[in-house]
């Protein structure tokens, strides 16, 4: 009885260490950045056609840049990196609706509804693990240090961040020209 009540005991404890690690702060960060993919894919099937989402991709590398570029030192009531996400944040939005009220990217419209909802599957995760990598690339050390080191490695090392970058122009280069190749026969 006394063994039993031992294994019984131990066995909660190691229930108590597994439970523990899943609840970690680094299990937290990860989830929360999967789900912001997830809320992305689900927006992008939704609300974007291959128009808005050309829009978009552009209007995140166009955030990213002028926040590379731009000179924060007369900011001195933010945090650095909180002004730069701010900053990120509203050049994205100002470009985005500037780029759609110029209707410069317009394509045309995919009537193949499940090709639509795969395209914009893999253009939503495309878009959120670039705005993951890019928005992770922007906080300082302390807020980091809530995300595991493997997640980390996937979306700011020095090649998570290249493929990041390119993938989305890449995947969304290759929708076009299947569809300009479709249309000229």
């Amino acid at each position: 009885m006394l063994a039993f009540a031992l294994n019984a005991s131990n066995s909660i404890i190691q229930v108590g260490a597994t439970a523990n690690e899943i609840v970690s702060t680094s299990a937290i960060g990860d989830l929360l950045a999967v789900s912001l993919i997830l809320v992305i894919m689900i927006l992008y099937g939704f609300l974007f056609d291959p128009n808005n989402m050309l829009t978009s991709l552009f209007s995140i590398y166009a955030g990213y840049l002028i926040t590379l570029l731009f000179h924060f030192s007369f900011l001195s009531s933010l945090e650095g990196w909180l002004s730069k996400l701010i900053l990120f944040l509203i050049i994205v939005v100002i470009s985005y609706i500037t780029l759609s009220a110029s209707r410069l990217f317009r394509i045309v419209f995919i009537k193949n509804f499940f090709a639509r909802w795969f395209k914009s599957g893999l253009t939503g995760i495309l878009h959120g693990g670039l705005l993951i990598s890019i928005i992770l690339s922007l906080l300082p050390a302390n807020i980091l240090s809530q995300f595991s080191s493997n997640f980390l490695k996937i979306f700011i090392s020095d090649l998570a961040v290249f493929l990041w970058f390119t993938i989305p122009l890449l995947a969304v280069w290759l929708i076009r020209s299947k569809r300009r190749a479709r249309s000229t026969y």
